[in-house]
């Protein structure tokens, strides 16, 4: 059974479908899909001219960082700070200034960064200003560490 690739006026592949010949033009919308038989997939290939074509590096890092826009990379309690611009930086392909981009997320660096409120509540239970104290203290670090301006 032939491999069709469903594709938009761009060329962007839309998706793949596995059908008999005389049953491909039920899978498209007319007017607005089009479709050419072959292998390929939305990730690595194109459509250029009913023939199926493989991006380029650059396209697909085009469309990664497209994809990541607006979202954030995952960064652990742990790291100090090199290791969070590194993280940052690989996540956006070094296409983003990431000293804008942590003052643009200053609360959720901190969010990920805060010391378990637990502590802070077992000092108070316990009436343990030191432990009370403590908390507070690192919850300023973090303050300083990712600052909003």
């Amino acid at each position: 059974m032939p491999i069709y690739q469903i594709y938009d006026d761009d060329g962007v592949i839309l998706r793949t479908v596995n059908c008999p010949e005389n049953m491909i033009d039920s899978q498209v919308i007319i007017g607005h899909e089009f479709y050419v038989e072959g292998q390929g997939n939305d990730q690595d290939h194109k459509i250029i001219g009913d023939e199926i074509i493989k991006k380029t590096d650059g396209e697909k890092a085009d469309e990664l960082f497209e994809r990541r826009k607006g979202t954030s990379p995952r960064i652990g309690p742990d790291l100090n700070d090199e290791e969070v611009d590194l993280i940052i930086s690989e996540y956006f392909l070094g296409r983003i200034d990431v000293g804008k981009w942590r003052i643009e997320n200053y609360g959720l660096l901190r969010k990920r960064a805060y010391p378990d409120p637990a502590g802070y509540l077992d000092g108070i239970v316990k009436g343990d200003q030191d432990q009370i104290d403590k908390y507070r203290a690192e919850c300023m670090a973090v303050k300083k560490r990712f600052p909003k301006e």
